[in-house]
Formats: structure tokens, sequence, C-alpha cells
């Protein structure tokens, strides 16, 4: 990533918030900038209370909202946790049903709301991500979520998260029931609680999954049950091979359903 384009910004007058920032511009390989005055396009900034994703207000003429993770927002539990049912179309296709919470890996967790809504309603969630902005975004609003006893006591061990390439992962861990696939394309929206313009700053600094092929196969391999791609409504699939046993659609987008045989594991 050039140093052009992110850098880290000590804005926090707490001492452990700086020494955050400190640590992850050295994980990162990114400048550390005491102030908002550089020519970074953009800033990851610990403030007083979390890590944000932020323009520089010196490189934009318009007021730019923040990109970050607040699973209790105002100090309110997250609407996307409270109305989602095992009747939503992500639930009856990861394969929930009454009584049954499947285990799922999450391999493109992105923001997290998708695995972190699964795990809310009582299935073992595992999120993978790779690019390390955005795990650091999703680390840091876990991290403040499980602080609050309402989702440390609903959530309790159903949430872990792994820095890293699904694709060369995957082989290596306990195989879930449901592997979750949704990567990020050019033409579409990954992640629907922010808006576009957030959402075109994430994409500048994530890029594009071009390896999702290569990523759908390795999950077709490690799955137990089933595979799930989310996808754009009118987007081709994934891989023309094999065909999906099911769709389930949605109002902008569907989930393409790979129902796979038994597997032997001895």
């Amino acid at each position: 990533m050039s140093q052009n384009t992110l850098c880290i910004v000590l804005a926090s007058r707490f001492p452990r918030q700086r020494e955050k920032a400190a640590a992850l511009a050295e994980k990162l390989g990114l400048p550390l900038q005491e102030s908002h005055e550089n020519r970074c396009k953009y800033h990851l900034v610990y403030t007083d209370i979390r890590l944000e994703l932020q323009h520089n207000p010196g490189c934009t003429t318009q007021k730019e909202k923040p990109v970050y993770i607040d699973l209790f927002p105002s100090g309110s539990i997250h609407q996307r946790l409270l109305t989602t049912s095992i009747k939503d179309p992500l639930c009856k296709a990861v394969g929930i049903k009454s009584g049954k919470r499947p285990s799922i890996i999450d391999t493109t967790a992105g923001m997290g709301m998708d695995g972190i809504t699964l795990a809310w309603l009582g299935c073992s969630v595992l999120l993978i991500e790779r690019n390390p902005v955005v795990h650091a975004l999703l680390h840091d609003g876990i991290r403040r979520a499980v602080e609050d006893w309402r989702f440390q006591k609903i959530i309790g061990n159903n949430l872990r998260l792994m820095e890293g390439n699904s694709t060369e992962i995957l082989p290596h861990l306990s195989r879930a029931d449901t592997v979750f696939v949704d990567p990020m394309y050019p033409e579409t929206v990954k992640g629907g609680a922010l808006n576009k313009k957030e959402m075109r700053m994430l994409r500048e600094i994530v890029g594009g999954d071009i390896d999702s092929r290569e990523l759908f196969l390795t999950a077709l391999q490690t799955a137990d049950n089933r595979v799930v791609v989310k996808r754009p409504k009118n987007a081709e699939p994934i891989s023309p091979v094999p065909k999906p046993s099911h769709r389930i659609l949605m109002k902008s987008g569907r989930f393409d359903v790979y129902l796979l045989p038994p597997k032997n594991h001895l």
C-alpha cells in the first residue's frame, strides 16, 4: 500500500490509544503522524473511542463520514442484530433451521455484519479477513462490543476473528458445515451498512477480489455441507462449474447455494 494513500494519525489524548496507533503503524508499515496535516489521502485514526478510516480533510472539499464498526450505535444494540430472524435469506442460505445452528467460516469477512449476525443467532462463526486495514477496523469493533455484557452474553464463544488469506488458510482449518464467500466486486456494494461514499473509500483501500474463483474452488473442497456465495442479483455465477444447487433472492442481491455430498472424514 502506498504511503501517499494511507497513514496512521495520533488523534487521541489517551496514552493507551496512542500506543495502539503506534503498534498498528509498525504492524502495517505505515507512517505515524501527529496531525492531519500531511499528504496522505486517507487516515487510519485512533480516536478517544475507536479506530476510524477517515478522509484527509486537506484532500477533500466535502465533509466525508469516517468508516468504523459500531455494534452499539448510540448505546443500543445494532438493529441488524435485533431484527434478523432465522427466516432471513442469509439464514436460509447458510442452513439455519429451528434447532439447527451450523458452524460457519466467513472467508471474506469485510465489515463483519453477516458473520456477526450469524454468531448472534447462535452459530459458531470464524471470520477471516486478509486486508490488514479492514481486519484492524473489525478487530477494534468486536473488541469494543465484547466489553458490553449484552454482546458478550449472547455471542459468548461463538465468534472468532483471524487475519490472512482464506485460500491458504482453509485447507488447514477444522471443517465447518458452511463456508461463506462474499467477494468484493467493482460492480457491487459489500457491506450494506455503508453508504456509497464510504464504500468507495473502503474499496480504494481494499481493491477487488481477483482470486475469488480460486477461493470458491477451495471452499468446495473444505466445506462439510455447503458453500454459499453472495452475488449481485444479475451477476454471473462466481464460476461456470459447478452450477448452484439453488438460489435465494434478496432485493438487490442473491445467495448461490452449493450443496455438497457427504464427505468421508476417515
